[in-house]
């Protein structure tokens, strides 16, 4: 038997596409389905919630919320992890979309990024002695393109952060003084003709992002 002309309805249960990812110091990292309404709280839970470690017979969390970020379409969205998560400030609890990213970076695990106009750019554990120059020394030179007069370094979180700028030329010939730096700063070699640090930080993220989920893969896949 044949139906002539059929109606069908097509009923559909999720959507696989949509989805949003949260990387770093929560129990189940990964990337996650989008079906229904969901918060970063309700993100953090479904992931298991932060890692915890043991120190000194105590339970001390890993996290590092100061940097801490939710990046959509290659922007920082102005969240603060501590007033959420520490004190409950609903204001930060906002619905994700899809694309979006968390990261939760570790508090114990210090990194440095080096990134933009450099031949490696890279990730390094931070280290008592480190320096920009001696930083940028092992990125394995710059690209034509840099900019070498106005090197950003951004440090804090992403959304709002304490930008320095420095010149490297000065710095090599002492005419401008080094910086030290500290665990979590961001080391930018923007190329020339770049002014808007809006447009400097949209290049940031992603960047950082891809260095982030290279690393775990990496880690996963030797897992």
């Amino acid at each position: 038997r044949f139906l002539l002309a059929p109606k069908v309805s097509v009923i559909v249960q999720e959507f696989n596409s949509q989805q949003y990812t949260i990387f770093g110091e929560v129990v189940e990292p990964g990337v996650y389905p989008l079906t229904t309404k969901v918060t970063i709280t309700k993100a953090l839970a479904g992931a298991g919630g932060l890692n915890r470690g043991q120190f000194r017979a105590t339970t001390v969390e890993l996290a590092d919320l100061t940097h801490a970020f939710i990046a959509r379409e290659g922007e920082v969205l102005p969240v603060d992890f501590v007033q959420l998560v520490r004190f409950g400030d609903l204001r930060y609890d906002i619905s994700l979309q899809p694309g979006d990213y968390i990261y939760i970076p570790s508090g114990l695990s210090k990194e440095v990024y080096i990134l933009g106009e450099v031949n490696n750019p890279m990730l390094f554990a931070f280290r008592e002695d480190m320096s920009v120059t001696r930083t940028l020394a092992q990125a394995e030179g710059f690209t034509p393109d840099a900019d070498l007069k106005r090197i950003h370094i951004i440090r804090g979180s992403l959304h709002n952060p304490t930008v320095y700028m420095i010149n490297y030329r000065a710095v090599l010939e002492g005419e401008a003084r080094e910086i030290a730096l500290e665990p979590g700063d961001v080391v930018y070699v923007p190329p020339t003709g770049l002014t808007s640090f809006s447009r400097i930080i949209d290049k940031i993220i992603p960047a950082v992002q891809a260095l982030q989920v290279g690393i775990i893969l990496a880690d996963t896949v030797s897992d």
